[in-house]
């Protein structure tokens, strides 16, 4: 495994930790569940953190000589990823399933918009400095 890869991997994972717990967070204040805090939001994305670390931590171990493997990887990843975060906030809240989904639709669109724009934000600084994000 690179050390880039386990580096971004932990990166990754301390980012998502807080970014991730702050949008449940401001999606519970909307949605209104019961134990809408920063402690219960922070909690239910340390477990979904744990779950994407490891699989970040897989693919990384596959490396890029096995991108099949990887692709595949990320494809369970990414479904065991939206059922647990479906079932967390299930189980942390502890409300209907219509809040629950509101919540975590919440999350989900708050977390996109986010990383859009995060992304938009790494991109244009690596233009400005002269690298290429995509090479």
């Amino acid at each position: 495994m690179a050390a880039a890869q386990f580096v971004m991997v932990i990166v990754n994972a301390v980012i998502g930790l807080f970014l991730g717990a702050f949008l449940l967070w401001i999606a519970t204040k909307i949605s209104k569940p019961s134990d809408a805090t920063f402690k219960t939001a922070f909690l239910c994305n340390a477990i979904l953190i744990g779950i994407q670390f490891v699989f970040g931590l897989i693919s990384a171990f596959l490396g890029a000589t096995a991108i099949t493997a990887v692709a595949i990887v990320s494809g369970i990843s990414f479904l065991v990823q939206l059922v647990a975060s479906i079932f967390l906030v299930k189980s942390f809240y502890k409300e209907a399933w219509g809040k629950t989904m509101l919540t975590w639709v919440l999350w989900l669109v708050f977390t996109l918009i986010v990383g859009f724009i995060v992304g938009l934000i790494i991109v244009a600084v690596f233009a400005v400095i002269g690298i290429n994000p995509m090479a």
